[in-house]
């Protein structure tokens, strides 16, 4: 994922000398994974949106991870900027693999020791060094929905998702509605204990009526959740192995009073619904172009007669390239185009989406660097009026489809009746519900993927039973593959069937017994330290797993 961040680096970059031309090197996904674990977006949507950041002169994709001497001269690069604190002598990797250099175990973290990537370009003065902004990062974003991963979870089974889709089960997708659901009907007990307890009015029969009214609802609540606790089982009980196929409804189990409205940032299916005027394929695959570079935010002033001023606003969280495609079609549809972008408040935005990854101050700086933007209204209005338009002199308003937006108003009538409603279809290929869907549908490899890089698991909202067994599970996984590796030694000899092949075997079945010696030591010693821990024997920095 492109953040603000990244383009403040890419800013840095190009604002070093007097006349930059900067090139953007995109690697490939194979590659990054090997270095950076599992990735959010493909290369090709990496590219896409590099292309709408106004910094960026040219893109190379695929490039290579380590810059080459022959690399630095094919391109005529005088400069390679970079920050150069993760990239230094050591990375560390979350798995074995055919990584360049050794592999050594320490405190149980595997780090690859090799020279640092960019000392050749440093010795040579041929290395710029950019700064990193404090607080923004990749892994800041994907923990943000790691934390809050029930919560989006319910959010899209309530929006007609089906389990698999999500890479759950039936059993566990039950569980987090039917806690979702107690979850709120505490939330209105509270309201209740709240509003009786903080009442002026002395002891008395106003006092008593609104005991027995909490008393009443108390039942009511009781009553509720056994019914839908029973609804729950009954329902899982009767699944069979090929339930899933059908739709998944919270409807179907729960009653509509603790249900929540479809938000229409989570489509029925993966992909966002289209208007046939817009199938916008997958980014081009042909990677390596130039791009017009421009100046900037133009000023408004000067030549407001000659421009057609075009509105277009929204909440714009986890910033892709379906929101900077939207913004270069409005800027072309007419021939001297002003683009005001609208950023709506933290609140606002919350009532449009249901929850936020990033606030308003970095939704609305992210925006700064997208080429097609003029001007940035943050804290934008949910509903038009007549005095913003007038204000910002706005010609034409694009259409925004959120049901929490009243665009019936008199204000929208008023627009449409003179024609300057503007209805910008979606970019199909790419939403931000499918970003998340991308993360959470691989809870486990990105909850393991943020420990490695130090992120606590109180960070993480995680158990400490649950991190124990993410680490048993990936101490099996690794013996697991050692334990293919040995097989396939073995299988693909070319030595005759003998002693050799006997002592190859002898080798596999010792492998085995160690593969299942570790696993028990493992286990027991998880057992052993959650008993100890929990009674209160050692405390949490004595744990030693």
């Amino acid at each position: 994922m492109l953040h603000l961040g990244q383009m403040r680096q890419l800013e840095q970059a190009k604002k070093m000398f007097k006349n930059v031309h900067l090139i953007a090197g995109v690697t490939e996904d194979d590659e990054t994974r090997r270095y950076k674990s599992h990735i959010v977006n493909t290369m090709e949507e990496r590219v896409e949106m590099l292309r709408h950041v106004k910094w960026v002169d040219e893109i190379i994709a695929p490039c290579p991870w380590v810059i080459t001497r022959s690399f630095f001269e094919k391109n005529n690069l005088d400069f390679v900027a970079h920050d150069d604190i993760p990239y230094t002598a050591v990375q560390t990797v979350s798995d074995k693999g055919a990584y360049p250099g050794g592999l050594s175990n320490i405190n149980g973290r595997k780090k690859m020791e090799s020279e640092d990537i960019y000392k050749w370009l440093k010795d040579e003065g041929k290395f710029k060094a950019t700064h990193r902004t404090e607080g923004i990062s990749t892994t800041e974003c994907v923990v943000k929905i790691l934390q809050n991963y029930e919560d989006f979870i319910d959010k899209f089974l309530k929006n007609g998702m089906k389990p698999s889709e999500l890479n759950i089960d039936l059993t566990k997708a039950t569980s987090i509605i039917i806690k979702k659901n107690i979850n709120k009907l505490v939330d209105k007990l509270l309201r209740q204990i709240t509003k009786i307890t903080l009442t002026d009015e002395p002891l008395g029969t106003g006092f008593d009526c609104r005991v027995d009214e909490l008393r009443s609802n108390l039942l009511k609540a009781i009553t509720l959740w056994l019914k839908k606790y029973n609804i729950a089982l009954t329902t899982f009980v009767r699944l069979n192995e090929h339930s899933d196929r059908k739709q998944f409804s919270h409807k179907d189990n729960f009653s509509s009073d603790t249900s929540i409205e479809k938000n229409p940032e989570i489509p029925d299916k993966i992909e966002d619904t289209v208007s046939s005027e817009l199938k916008s394929p997958a980014p081009s695959t042909n990677l390596n172009f130039s791009l017009e570079n421009t100046n900037g935010i133009h000023s408004k002033s000067g030549s407001t007669n000659h421009q057609t001023v075009v509105y277009t606003f929204g909440v714009f969280d986890l910033l892709h390239y379906g929101h900077a495609r939207h913004m270069e079609q409005v800027k072309k549809m007419f021939e001297n185009v002003h683009l005001i972008i609208g950023v709506l408040a933290d609140d606002d935005s919350i009532r449009c989406k249901g929850r936020l990854i990033q606030p308003l101050s970095i939704r609305a700086a992210t925006l700064e660097h997208i080429r097609w933007v003029d001007e940035i209204v943050s804290n934008c209005p949910l509903d038009l009026t007549p005095e913003f338009i007038t204000k910002h002199r706005i010609d034409y308003v694009c259409l925004n489809k959120d049901p929490s937006i009243n665009t019936s108003s008199p204000v929208w009538n008023e627009l449409r009746r003179s024609n300057r409603v503007l209805n910008i279809p979606k970019t199909v290929s790419m939403c931000t519900s499918m970003l998340m869907l991308s993360i959470l549908c691989n809870y486990e490899l990105y909850i393991q993927r943020s420990l490695d890089r130090g992120v606590g698991r109180h960070e993480l909202r995680l158990g400490y039973a649950k991190e124990r067994s993410l680490k048993v599970k990936n101490s099996m996984k690794s013996l697991q593959k050692k334990l293919n590796g040995e097989l396939v030694k073995v299988t693909l000899t070319d030595n005759h069937i003998g002693h050799k092949f006997d002592k190859n075997v002898d080798v596999i079945i010792e492998k085995v017994i160690e593969t299942i010696d570790n696993w028990r030591r493992d286990y027991d010693h998880l057992i052993s330290e959650f008993s100890r821990y929990y009674r209160g024997l050692i405390k949490r920095d004595e744990i030693n797993f």
